[in-house]
């Protein structure tokens, strides 16, 4: 398995390109690619309206929660939490 070792110093330096105006992004070009042709037909609606409440709503988390579970015992292959122990 992949060790992480975490460093708390980081010593990078990026050259100096030498441009004395900002750099900025080239204009997007519209080659007709799947995702943006994709993204153009998506006419579905969509729950884009989000409202910020100050308290979270213990049912629905516990519906949430529920489902979670009841997935997990379904296939308990789906997550190992033994995994997440870092």
């Amino acid at each position: 398995m992949l060790a992480i070792t975490h460093k708390t110093h980081f010593d990078v330096h990026l050259p100096h390109l030498g441009i004395s105006h900002p750099m900025q992004f080239s204009k997007v070009i519209n080659d007709n690619d799947e995702l943006t042709k994709a993204i153009g037909d998506d006419t579905g609606i969509h729950d884009d309206q989000w409202t910020l409440e100050e308290l979270a709503d213990g049912k629905k988390l516990d519906e949430f929660w529920s489902e979670v579970e009841t997935d997990i015992h379904k296939d308990p292959t789906w997550f190992d939490f033994n995994d997440d122990q870092d």
